[in-house]
Parts: C-alpha cells; sequence; structure tokens
C-alpha cells in the first residue's frame, strides 16, 4: 500500500478540505483517507499511480494541491482509522 500525502488549499475556503474526503473516496484505488492538519493523507493500492488523485477533475475543480509526497505504508492493521467507516 502507498501513502500520499497532500497539502491541499479550497478555492472557496481556505480552511475546508475535509470536504475533499467525500471526492477521495469515489476515486479507484482509494482505500483511506484523513485529514492531519494542514494535510490530507490517502492509502492507495500498490498498483495505483498517484497521478490518478492528483490530477482527478473533480479535485482540481474544488482544490488546489499545494504539494504532495508518496511512501510506502506498511500499517495495514491501522489502515482503518483511515477508513470513512469504522471497522
Amino acid at each position: 500500500m502507498k501513502k500520499l500525502v497532500m497539502r491541499i488549499k479550497s478555492i472557496g475556503c481556505p480552511g475546508c478540505i475535509a470536504t475533499a474526503l467525500i471526492h477521495l473516496f469515489k476515486i479507484r484505488g482509494v482505500k483511506g483517507a484523513r485529514v492531519v492538519g494542514m494535510n490530507i493523507i490517502v492509502l492507495l493500492d500498490d498498483g495505483v499511480d498517484p497521478r490518478v488523485v492528483i490530477e482527478d477533475p473533480v479535485i482540481n475543480e474544488y482544490y488546489r494541491i499545494q504539494s504532495w509526497s508518496v511512501e510506502e505504508y506498511k500499517g495495514e492493521a491501522l489502515a482503518g482509522q483511515y477508513s470513512l467507516t469504522p471497522r
């Protein structure tokens, strides 16, 4: 699993980044997402290119991605904390 860390900014409301989670969970390959401070952490399947999220038209319509990075995510047991529904 990969962990994509994005710093984004909402176009209409600078502090309204939590609503991006709704859009992220509609993208195929996204396994989880969570707002941590000013960042959104997105868990992706191994076979998913992070650019699928970064270049998503809906995300880019409402948000501006200021920076992003990708790293290997080894906390499979902790993936539930990034889920939209509790496990």
